[in-house]
């Protein structure tokens, strides 16, 4: 079993990830016959990027498998490519602070907030 690992890489795109790279590279040559992960997004974050990897792993005969949810398919590509999606588009809004808030009605307005961005 070959490990494939993009340290302190963002996920957010599979440019620029070598390991993801090397993964594909061996896939395409016949020398993976399953890829296990923790989760889909530690894949990729991209849903364009997820849902190319899977097809093309499919065309070779290459399951993927995740902890979370077993053998990936293309609802799993699709809803969590979605959710991936959303998670990087609130990342860049708000910056990847998760910050909670506590206000006395009229005090908190979210299009202040988003006007401070």
């Amino acid at each position: 079993a070959e490990i494939y690992a993009d340290h302190a890489v963002s996920g957010a795109s599979v440019h620029g990830r070598f390991a993801f790279e090397r993964m594909v590279i061996d896939a395409r040559r016949g020398a993976l016959d399953l890829i296990l992960t923790e989760d889909l997004d530690r894949l990729s974050r991209n849903q364009a990027d997820i849902a190319a990897l899977h097809e093309r792993m499919v065309f070779a005969g290459i399951e993927i498998w995740t902890v979370a949810d077993g053998r990936v398919s293309e609802m799993h590509v699709g809803l969590k490519g979605t959710m991936s999606a959303l998670f990087l588009k609130n990342l860049a809004l708000f910056g990847g602070a998760l910050t909670i808030f506590a206000a006395g009605p009229g005090r908190f307005s979210i299009d202040r907030m988003l006007a401070k961005k």
